[in-house]
């Protein structure tokens, strides 16, 4: 059963300490501690973010899964053919996706184009950059005509911040 926990985490530097201290052990920073929480599945430490509860206990070797029923999930058009097609016809609702790539090579130009397609099909959106700021990524969507109502952005590392951030906007 899931349980929350609470951590301090500087704010300047990102130390992390079980309790709260007036002054930052490792950069010195005074009152930069601020608690945090997080979801643990049992006494070791990680994230409840299954959906699939009956195949989170294993991993599997591949030639096993062909044994497992093929699923008929339901995909969502990001509008973006050659994407879609990339991914099998669609993102898979719940799914995670790395998009990895050298810098400049066009990932978050993909991602904000994506989001248009799905703010235009009346989906929310939350696109959190962990290396832009705000700014720069609502300068990259002005270029691009992203402007939606349907898309939320944010800049942020720290995927606890982000985990809450997205318990708040649903």
């Amino acid at each position: 059963m899931a349980k929350t926990r609470s951590i301090f985490s500087c704010q300047n530097c990102g130390a992390q300490r079980p309790k709260w201290e007036g002054k930052c052990p490792e950069c010195g920073g005074w009152n930069t501690l601020i608690e945090e929480t997080s979801l643990t599945t049992d006494k070791r430490r990680g994230w409840d973010i299954s959906s699939d509860a009956e195949n989170t206990d294993r991993v599997w070797n591949l030639a096993e899964t062909l044994e497992l029923p093929e699923s008929k999930t339901q995909r969502v058009s990001t509008k973006n053919f050659e994407f879609d097609r990339v991914l099998g016809g669609g993102l898979v609702p719940g799914s995670f996706i790395l998009l990895g790539g050298d810098p400049g090579v066009g990932k978050s130009t993909l991602l904000l184009q994506m989001c248009r397609g799905l703010g235009e099909s009346n989906l929310k959106i939350m696109y959190i950059s962990g290396e832009e700021s705000v700014q720069q990524t609502s300068l990259r969507a002005r270029r691009l005509s992203v402007i939606s109502k349907q898309v939320e952005i944010g800049s942020e590392s720290n995927l606890e911040i982000i985990l809450n951030l997205v318990k708040k906007s649903r």
